[in-house]
């Protein structure tokens, strides 16, 4: 109830009070104690003092953005405007004014507001950027009273920036730095500037050590079989050097330091058909891998070459034969008489080549390689002249009496798949004199390199029951083979000339003998005794028959004698024969057989024979 007493009392003031406004002049009524206000280019605070019996409104001119009021509308009376002024960065000094305005009334007060022009500056919110070493980007803040322009210094290729310019104000400069590829920490300069006012700042770019690191032209080399040089550019930002185990390749040079440096590569020839291949390697000085090179090189024709394509090995004695080749080649063959050793292998071998069992024939031994498709043959002939194959009556070892009658040293004596093998270090020449004197022989192989059997060289063998005289032989001497009791059968050469005295003496179980054309003597007593000997024939060379060289051959009915003139002998040669022996000869020969010394006592039982 008291308050609307109270506004019912104050309604009729009002009314009178707005009533005394009407008519009257605003600008007379109105008191404006400030009509300008001056700020430092720093800015700052101020008022605006009036008097004004109504309401108002306040306004800033256009483009004053650096201005604000604390008020922009009021009622009458006394009141206090505040003018804040920003700091006035531009080198020019700016105005603006404030209006204080009642559009009813038409009234309009100005307020003149001057601002001081600042000094020129630049500034930078930082004068340092550090980088590492990988690409990027950072940014300052460039804040200036006047117009700016920003340069690097040299203009090294792995700096830029952007904006290169500016206006006063705040503005946002970029900085952007490339890899560093290099071993060094780099540096560099921007300079920002206004040249007019002579007012410059620095900021200061480094970046970070890089990797060590090196290129190469070419990662892929590729040299034919005959072998070239190839030339690589390297391109590094640190010294460095090459390496490769490889002894085919050499480089020139081997080091180098930062920069660019051609290096050649030289391969010698490839004398293998496989192509090869090989890694250069490019290291710093502390051993790290920069870069790498892989070389390949082509390969050769392939080829397997023998130093002899035919041979003749003794047996159980290495022959070594030289192979070289480009591909590895294994050795092929399908007998177990033989043996290779090395089996396989490439480049220069000498491969041991050893007989180590018994054959009548010839061996092929095949290196090849398949893959590429060549091969080459070799031609063996096993040689047993180095060795005398035996057996026994009791299947033991028989030790020669004489050890040094064969021309050769004796390396090994044993038993062989049942068969006693005495092995010299070279050919067998001769079976010399009492080389097997009364030895338990059953049977021997007398190797075909022995020209003369030795006197008594089988003396008392009376378990030998044959025996084959290889043509080698010239010559067998006396009492070879006497008292061989158990010599069934012998074959003589073609190359015996001389039989020896006593030769078969007491070879007792011996029932025929062929004498060849090529013996010219039969020694006394040759075969005395050969109680059993039916048929002898004797070769049309022989020109001597010794002294009872048959004598008491008591079985003996048949010889033969194909020489057409007479050999020269005595009327003992074919005593005690059998009874009725006949002595056939040519049919031309008879009877200059009948008148000769020492067979006219056989005329009886010579007769012609065609031969």
């Amino acid at each position: 109830m008291k308050l609307i007493k109270y506004l019912s009392f104050l309604l009729p003031l009002f009314i009178v009070g707005c009533e005394t406004t009407v008519g009257l002049n605003i600008d007379e009524v109105v008191t404006l104690y400030t009509e300008s206000l001056s700020f430092t280019a720093e800015g700052g605070e101020d008022a605006i003092e009036f008097d004004i019996p109504c309401d108002w409104e306040a306004s800033i001119s256009e483009e004053a953005d650096w201005l604000t009021l604390s008020e922009y509308s009021g009622i009458g009376g006394w009141n206090y405007i505040y003018v804040t002024a920003k700091e006035n960065k531009s080198i020019e000094a700016r105005e603006a004014v404030i209006t204080i305005y009642n559009d009813i009334y038409g009234f309009y007060k100005d307020i003149t507001v001057y601002q001081e022009a600042n000094d020129p500056y630049i500034t930078l919110s930082n004068n340092k950027l550090e980088f590492d070493k990988n690409e990027s980007s950072k940014s300052i803040e460039v804040e200036s009273s006047i117009p700016w322009s920003a340069t690097i210094v040299s203009n090294p290729d792995w700096l830029t920036i952007t904006p290169t310019k500016g206006d006063n104000g705040t503005t946002t400069l970029k900085v952007t730095v490339k890899d560093n590829n290099t071993i060094d920490v780099r540096s560099a300069i921007i300079k920002i500037e206004n040249s007019e006012y002579n007012i410059s700042k620095v900021l200061t770019i480094t970046q970070s050590v890089g990797d060590a690191n090196a290129s190469v032209s070419s990662k892929e080399i590729s040299i034919p079989s005959e072998g070239d040089t190839k030339s690589i550019d390297i391109e590094s930002n640190t010294p460095w050097k090459a390496k490769c185990d490889a002894e085919w390749i050499s480089l020139s040079p081997t080091s180098g330091s930062k920069g660019k440096t051609t290096m050649t590569i030289s391969a010698k020839e490839n004398p293998y058909a496989e192509s090869r291949t090989t890694t250069i390697t490019i290291v710093d000085n502390n051993q790290k891998e920069l870069a790498k090179i892989n070389v390949k090189q082509g390969g050769s024709s392939a080829y397997i070459n023998l130093s002899k394509d035919s041979i003749a090995v003794k047996f159980n004695i290495p022959y070594t034969l030289n192979i070289e080749s480009n591909v590895t080649w294994a050795a092929e063959y399908d007998t177990d008489i033989v043996s290779v050793t090395p089996n396989s292998g490439i480049g220069k071998v000498d491969a041991t080549i050893t007989i180590i069992g018994q054959t009548t024939d010839s061996v092929d031994v095949r290196f090849y390689n398949k893959d590429y498709s060549v091969s080459t043959t070799l031609h063996i002939t096993p040689d047993y002249t180095n060795c005398i194959f035996y057996t026994t009556i009791y299947g033991n070892i028989v030790s020669p009496y004489n050890s040094n009658a064969f021309g050769a040293t004796i390396i090994s004596n044993e038993i062989i798949n049942g068969i006693g093998t005495i092995i010299f270090d070279d050919s067998v020449t001769s079976i010399g004199d009492k080389a097997f004197y009364d030895c338990s022989l059953n049977s021997v192989t007398i190797p075909d390199s022995v020209t003369t059997i030795g006197s008594s060289a089988f003396y008392d063998c009376y378990g030998l029951t044959s025996v084959t005289i290889p043509d080698s032989v010239t010559t067998i001497g006396d009492c070879a083979f006497y008292d061989c009791s158990g010599l069934t059968s012998v074959t003589i050469g073609d190359s015996v000339t001389t039989i020896g005295r006593s030769a078969f003496i007491d070879c007792d179980s011996l029932t025929s003998v062929t004498i060849p054309d090529s013996v010219t003597e039969i020694g006394d007593q040759a075969f005395h005794h050969c109680s059993i000997l039916t048929s002898v024939t004797i070769g049309n060379g022989v020109t001597r028959i010794g002294h009872q060289a048959f004598y008491q051959c008591k079985s003996l009915t048949s010889v033969y004698c194909k020489a057409t003139t007479p050999p020269a002998g005595d009327s003992n040669m074919f005593i005690s024969n059998a009874s009725g022996r006949k002595i056939y000869v040519p049919m031309e020969s008879v009877e200059a057989y009948k008148r000769a010394v020492g067979w006219g006592n056989y005329s009886d039982y010579i007769e012609g024979y065609n031969f």
